[in-house]
């Protein structure tokens, strides 16, 4: 219910906060000098202790409110040049302070979400740099999340994951609340990109008056726990755009959601991929088109490295229906029709440029560019050629599919396990392991069959 009230304004919701704090007791304290929480520290020394981020405070035996102190050594291993890095702090819980060898490079508090400091070329120096962070909490459950902003620093060389081992420091503890001892703190203020019309009003009405062919989007990760209602407006936005520029139906196209997240070790609903599908619905539209990217995600980086391919695969697009080049293909395998004989499903496919085909799976992959690790690739029907198909009876269980045969433009999917299928998803994953493409190397479109409840249709905006 607390979500759906009507968010103030920063000031106003900073004021409420303030005056909650001095009802309960629950203000901050004057840290004082520093020094002792923003030099060098040691683990096994003045009450420091190893903290792998991200991380709750409290399951770690830190103050779950009250003020911790974080510290990290950041090695830098070339002069900047004259240029800055970038810092991104990703999701915490609580206000938080910035120092960078000591000197306070800047704050964020509810009224500023961002969590992006600057760090100045001037204070970087060669060899060891350390990065300390205090985080204050008045209410309750301090930590660092993994959420959708990264946890690392950009410097002029390079980028690196601040997630893993860092040091960590109480300060001090706030007392626990008892339960109904107080109300919940008032709501924070909406961040900027999440009041209504600011990005349009801010990005977009400027640019009406300027000619254009199409439009290129890429978006949708915030919405995946409402992905029902992208279905809706999603296509409402592409027809308030196409009306304002009074252009008739100008081209629209979008990337589809790229791989992310944890795989999941069993087939089952998720707001990523019925996300996706409200992007697929999306294509009702006149003059619109999709571009697939589930093969280029990464599954520790919301924001994959590799950026070539995922411009060339609109663009392809493009280039197709917009600039002349009608032979460029640019659509994947999509569904187009099922069909039961026994136990078996034969899925037919359209757009088999050059056949269909498996693309082979490699032993390893990397979940994060950024790190060199790697994860072993876990097939769930090694049996087959394909990955990604799972199948369910009349009782809606899913099971994972083997998919052996690619006969022409179809694919003949089993499971020993559903003896009478009735229904078939691919890819229906966050970061699903999927291997179908056609000749051209454009990957299948994700899709499912059939028409159950969405998961997501009770998430508003």
């Amino acid at each position: 219910e607390r979500a759906r009230q009507e968010r103030p304004t920063s000031r106003q919701a900073l004021a409420n906060y303030a005056a909650w704090q001095a009802r309960y007791l629950r203000q901050d304290h004057d840290h004082g000098a520093t020094d002792d929480y923003t030099r060098p520290a040691r683990a096994d020394t003045d009450g420091w202790t190893t903290l792998a981020l991200p991380a709750s405070f409290a399951a770690a035996g830190l103050p779950d409110a009250g003020a911790t102190w974080l510290q990290r050594t950041i090695p830098v291993r070339e002069a900047p040049a004259g240029r800055s890095a970038t810092l991104f702090l990703g999701d915490l819980h609580g206000s938080a302070e910035v120092y960078w060898n000591g000197k306070k490079i800047g704050a964020g508090d509810r009224a500023d979400p961002s969590r992006s400091y600057t760090v100045d070329a001037g204070d970087l120096k060669v060899g060891d740099n350390v990065l300390a962070v205090r985080i204050f909490e008045a209410d309750r459950g301090a930590e660092v999340r993994p959420g959708r902003v990264g946890l690392d620093i950009q410097l002029p060389d390079e980028k690196l994951a601040l997630d893993g081992p860092w040091l960590a420091k109480a300060e001090f503890a706030l007392p626990v609340l008892a339960a109904g001892s107080a109300p919940a703190p008032p709501l924070p203020p909406r961040s900027e990109q999440e009041t209504a019309s600011f990005l349009y009003n801010g990005m977009i009405a400027p640019l009406v008056p300027c000619a254009l062919r199409g439009v290129l989007w890429y978006q949708g990760e915030a919405n995946a726990d409402r992905a029902a209602q992208y279905r809706e407006a999603f296509p409402l936005m592409i027809a308030d755009w196409r009306k304002h520029w009074g252009r008739g139906d100008f081209s629209f196209y979008w990337c589809q959601l790229a791989s992310f997240q944890t795989r999941q070790a069993q087939p089952g609903e998720v707001g990523w991929a019925e996300l996706r599908q409200a992007q697929t619905d999306t294509l009702r539209l006149p003059n619109t088109g999709q571009a697939i990217l589930i093969d280029l995600g990464e599954e520790a980086d919301i924001h994959p490295k590799d950026k070539a391919d995922v411009g060339a695969r609109p663009a392809r697009i493009a280039l197709a229906r917009d600039y002349g080049q009608p032979s460029t293909v640019w659509e994947g395998p999509t569904f187009d029709a099922m069909t039961v004989d026994g136990g078996k499903v034969r899925l037919t496919f359209r757009h088999a440029d050059g056949g269909l085909k498996a693309v082979p799976i490699p032993e390893t992959y990397q979940p994060s560019s950024l790190k060199p690790e790697t994860k072993p690739n876990v097939r769930h029907s090694p049996d087959g050629q394909l990955e990604g198909f799972v199948v369910c009876g009349s009782d809606h269980r899913w099971h994972w599919a083997t998919a052996a045969n690619i006969d022409g433009d179809s694919v003949v999917v089993t499971c020993a396990d559903v003896p009478e299928p009735v229904a078939v998803r691919y890819a229906w994953a966050s970061d699903p392991l999927c291997n179908f493409a056609n000749g051209a190397g454009l990957p299948a479109v994700p899709f499912r069959t059939d028409d159950l409840p969405w998961t997501t249709a009770a998430g508003k905006y």
